[in-house]
């Protein structure tokens, strides 16, 4: 169950930054067509991605290494490794059925996502270890 909670916040700090990068970056204000446009478009995607890659990836991560240390591993291993398939996926639809200014914004939710999630499963794993 804390599991689910912190792929939801990761979720949501991942569209939270992708309106601050699209601020500061494109000079854009935040609007509520922009807050609902990325939240359904990355809704479905990040929900597969927290099910099917970190999940089982960071769950064998921790088997593998017996436990959750390194606790720097497991953030780096969601960000890059885990991340690569939907890199890939949004860099060849760049240009096809996304603008370059989409795609960043695709690539700053699951950049954040991954972090915030590997950084939660830490977490996680160590309240359970207290317990």
């Amino acid at each position: 169950m804390k599991l689910i909670f912190v792929y939801v916040v990761s979720w949501l700090l991942g569209l939270f930054s992708c309106l601050v990068v699209s601020y500061f970056y494109y000079g854009e204000p935040f609007s509520v067509a922009d807050l609902v446009g990325f939240s359904t478009l990355s809704f479905a995607p990040a929900l597969l991605v927290c099910a099917l890659l970190y999940s089982p990836g960071l769950f064998y991560l921790k088997r593998r290494l017996g436990g959750c240390q390194p606790a720097l591993l497991f953030p780096v291993v969601s960000v890059f490794i885990l991340n690569a398939p939907v890199f890939l996926i949004i860099a060849w639809q760049t240009g096809r059925t996304m603008r370059s200014s989409e795609a960043v914004s695709f690539v700053v939710i699951f950049l954040v996502m991954g972090l915030v999630s590997g950084i939660g499963f830490v977490l996680c794993c160590a309240d359970s270890v207290e317990q």
